[in-house]
């Protein structure tokens, strides 16, 4: 995620995604096969089937290259993609979705081996992988039922790179990226003869920034409305996660995810945890406003005894000591929450997923975790997995490093202040009303907390009608939270109503 407070290993990492998988001998018998004779020769095409809940679904999947060019014919780079598609006559109604991860940096393995592809990193149903080797296994959940897919790796991360001779600063950056990530969608829709098919994106994470402001590129620069738009972790108003000195968002718009997390690892009084997550994310999300925010808006006036209450219902909401809010003037960080929840256990909570923990090395330092027990588990089983899968099962074979989270693309280019696309997509939907968006936040994400997009959007002041067409679902899980069984399935579900047309109304006649 994009954080500026936090140190640079941790600032690429946070915004991404998550996984997924079966055995190698449990994987689908496919191989290259025979391609048509006008494909790129370096993209290479399997056939496989999975058995769903609906009956077996028979698919073909294209791993590839594809080279952006300039004005003068001459490539600049090549993005490296994975489709897969129904095998069906041509219906020209079938949604088509483009996936990608976050980061910046992030490969979009996170929701193509974690949630979407039609192979998983294997977990049991809490999300853990387990100790080595990981495996894949069919993914019953996959979006391939109801859309074809396909997964965008960004330049600089995955396979995809710059051209020789080309920097690659000519595509990191957030205005950079989203030029060459439309350009490829462009171009994949023009090569594949993909036009005037439903076109969704899907983004994680940063992905969600990403496919926020696209929405509103492709329009207007290249004649491509989308229909919908899945955000699963959402962030588009970064000043909703910062902490910084003067900005005072970030510290409330956490602090309803500090109550669900500290509901989770039973920190709160008995009457509290006798309360379903929701009511405690609804209560803490009202006390936030009605309490919390005007004691933070009245700084250092505010009266020392007002002072001493806050802290107290505080603590009493997020299970931290009242005299450790009142040493932080009452603004708590996210690092420091992962940090102090649990120290009485000498443990310290996940960023990406609060539910998992691990084992404080250094507890006399109060600010910064040295880890995250949420991440350190998955990077290696979804490497694994994934340099297994591409070669073994999809056959594209090459000896490049495959950039799960990639440190290539950094310094990444904000722009100036905190990056802010929720106009873009709005303005968007007010242009092409017919849009759909999805917004999936989950109870216990340290990362993009489920309250800071809820203002973001609470914010635009829209028609009931365009109101009506954003939805959004809650998650009892983290940042990457298909990794949870139960809500793998509820993000399938609904990615499945998203990319599916509401029924056409049948006409009343009078008698």
């Amino acid at each position: 995620m994009n954080c500026p407070n936090r140190p640079s290993r941790r600032l690429f990492a946070a915004l991404l995604l998550a996984i997924a998988s079966p055995t190698l001998a449990e994987l689908p018998a496919t191989g290259p096969a025979s391609q048509p004779t006008d494909l790129p020769k370096d993209w290479v095409v399997t056939h496989a089937s999975i058995d769903l809940a609906a009956g077996p679904l028979a698919y073909t999947a294209t791993a590839g290259l594809l080279p952006l060019k300039n004005d003068a014919g001459k490539t600049q780079a090549n993005i490296f993609f994975v489709a897969y598609a129904k095998d069906e006559k041509p219906n020209p109604a079938r949604p088509i979705t483009f996936v990608f991860n976050g980061g910046p940096g992030a490969a979009s393995v996170w929701l193509h081996l974690g949630a979407a592809g039609p192979m998983r990193v294997k977990t049991d149903d809490f999300g853990h992988v387990g100790a080595p080797p990981f495996t894949l296994e069919p993914n019953r959940d996959t979006w391939l039922d109801s859309t074809d897919l396909v997964f965008i790796d960004p330049v600089g991360t995955g396979y995809s790179r710059p051209a020789e001779g080309v920097k690659i600063s000519e595509f990191t950056g957030t205005q950079n990226d989203l030029k060459s990530v439309a350009e490829f969608i462009r171009l994949f829709l023009t090569q594949n003869n993909q036009w005037g098919r439903p076109v969704y994106l899907a983004g994680e994470s940063y992905g969600t920034t990403r496919a926020a402001a696209l929405s509103a590129l492709l329009a207007n620069d290249h004649g491509i409305t989308v229909s919908g738009i899945a955000l699963i972790s959402t962030v588009l108003n970064f000043a909703t996660l910062d902490f910084r000195p003067g900005n005072d968002l970030g510290y409330q718009l956490y602090m309803p995810s500090y109550a669900t997390v500290a509901w989770y690892q039973h920190k709160l009084s008995k009457e509290k945890q006798a309360m379903p997550v929701e009511q405690i994310a609804e209560g803490a999300r009202q006390w936030m406003q009605d309490r919390y925010l005007p004691a933070l808006a009245k700084g250092s006036t505010l009266p020392d005894a007002d002072r001493q209450q806050i802290a107290k219902e505080y603590a009493d909401w997020t299970g931290l000591p009242a005299e450790t809010v009142l040493a932080s003037n009452l603004r708590i960080t996210g690092q420091q929450f992962e940090k102090i929840l649990l120290k009485d256990q000498r443990k310290i909570i996940g960023r990406f997923d609060a539910r998992m923990t691990g084992y404080d090395l250094s507890p006399q330092q109060t600010s910064d975790p040295e880890f995250d027990p949420s991440l350190s588990e998955y990077l290696p089983a979804y490497t694994t997995a994934w340099n297994a899968y591409v070669r073994g099962t999809l056959g594209f074979k090459t000896d490049v490093k495959y950039e799960v989270l990639s440190p290539l693309v950094n310094p990444w280019d904000f722009g100036k202040g905190n990056l802010n696309v929720s106009d873009d997509m709005v303005h968007n939907l007010v242009e092409h009303p017919f849009t759909k968006i999805l917004i999936c936040s989950s109870y216990y994400d340290l990362a993009t907390p489920f309250a800071a997009i809820d203002q973001t959007m609470a914010s635009f002041d829209l028609s009931p009608a365009l109101r009506g067409q954003i939805g959004t679902e809650y998650f009892e899980a983290g940042h990457m939270l298909y990794h949870h069984a139960p809500d793998r399935k509820k993000l399938h579900d609904a990615i499945a109503r998203l990319v599916t047309p509401a029924p056409t109304p049948t006409p009343t006649v009078a008698p």
